[in-house]
């Protein structure tokens, strides 16, 4: 397969804009030196990998000599090299983590939407939109809370990404809620950061929390006052008042109920379901996880926002998602797609599922 696909007539171009150095010596494979041939022999790896994930082994050894799927493998490695250069600007290229397609599918979206955002910042192209600003700052601070999950990822801590991860989604779920608010709705959720920051460093409430506090003690609330630090902010949005208040937790899950019945459907409780699944990875040992499951719950988790957001930012900035012909985003939907019906059968079968948990690296070798 390596010596098929190094020898394709558009292979030749694509060496030289997507490789440092063109070294096909055996002796730079063996050192991981950055080269053509040792990424075709990891790109093969990993792809095949996940085209026969549910596959016996008899089965996969059949592809051996079946032309259609060589063909079929050796397009998906050209067009993996295509999308390298954002693919692999952050991670370790010694590392077969981040050359699982649905893992390095990650990478090349959420790389490609950093370099956009950073080409739009330099040529100073605003987004037209309302809290322009603050969406495109909370815009980029999801983009570092991904690329942060996926360098944990790509260095197998799988368990230390779960952090981020809640924290990435307790941020969405504040940019969906905040999303075509009023510019004072926006302002009084940064007022109560910087409170936040405050009390933290000296045990001190602000005034204007400590008022309001007591106003909805006044009127019957038994809420907490740390909870109303943290969320207070949301009495700004009309539609949350509607809540009576005996009723208002102010906590994270007002957020899920509310973003339900702003978008008409059910992505608040999703989202809030991801959140609360991340927590007690979040909050210390947890033993020993079972690796393969547990990093592909990670990354379609975390797929789940980026198809969202990846949109999203595109559309406000307007660019186009793509990179030498191929649609970055629908690159990543297809492997996420892929990947939760292999899923399906994988939880289904219990054997299955036990190699893979036990023996991915031997299934890899």
């Amino acid at each position: 397969m390596k010596e098929k696909i190094t020898h394709r007539p558009d292979m030749m171009d694509l060496a030289v804009n997507h490789y440092d150095v063109l070294n096909f010596s055996h002796e730079s494979m063996v050192l991981g030196k950055d080269n053509l041939e040792l990424d075709v022999c990891k790109f093969i790896t990993m792809y095949h990998f996940f085209n026969t994930l549910t596959l016996d082994d008899a089965k996969r050894a059949s592809y051996h000599d079946d032309e259609e799927y060589k063909n079929k493998l050796s397009n998906q490695v050209v067009d993996a090299i295509k999308l390298r250069n954002a693919a692999l600007m952050y991670n370790a290229k010694d590392s077969l983590e981040a050359y699982y397609p649905l893992t390095y599918s990650l990478f090349a979206l959420n790389n490609f939407l950093i370099i956009e955002f950073d080409r739009c910042m330099r040529e100073r192209k605003y987004p037209k939109i309302k809290n322009a600003i603050f969406r495109s700052q909370m815009q980029f601070k999801m983009l570092k809370k991904i690329k942060a999950i996926l360098v944990l990822v790509d260095n197998n801590l799988i368990e230390e990404a779960f952090n981020p991860l809640r924290s990435l989604y307790e941020l969405y779920m504040i940019y969906l809620t905040l999303d075509n608010c009023d510019a004072k709705v926006v302002e009084r959720y940064r007022r109560y950061v910087e409170y936040q920051f405050e009390y933290q460093k000296t045990n001190t409430i602000a005034k204007e929390v400590e008022d309001s506090f007591n106003n909805l003690k006044n009127n019957g609330s038994k809420i907490t006052k740390i909870d109303y630090l943290n969320f207070g902010w949301l009495d700004s949005i009309l539609e949350y008042n509607y809540i009576n208040i005996d009723e208002r937790k102010y906590r994270i899950v007002d957020i899920a109920n509310y973003l339900d019945m702003k978008y008409k459907s059910q992505i608040g409780s999703i989202l809030y379901k991801n959140f609360r699944e991340c927590s007690p990875l979040s909050h210390g040992f947890t033993g020993f996880l079972e690796f393969y499951s547990t990093k592909q719950s990670l990354c379609e988790r975390v797929c789940y926002i980026l198809d969202f957001l990846a949109t999203d930012i595109s559309s406000s900035y307007q660019f186009k998602l793509e990179l030498n012909n191929i649609n970055v985003l629908e690159y990543m939907q297809g492997f996420y797609k892929q990947q939760l019906e292999y899923d399906k059968t994988i939880n289904e079968n219990s054997k299955l599922r036990e190699s893979l948990n036990k023996n991915y690296v031997n299934r890899i070798r």
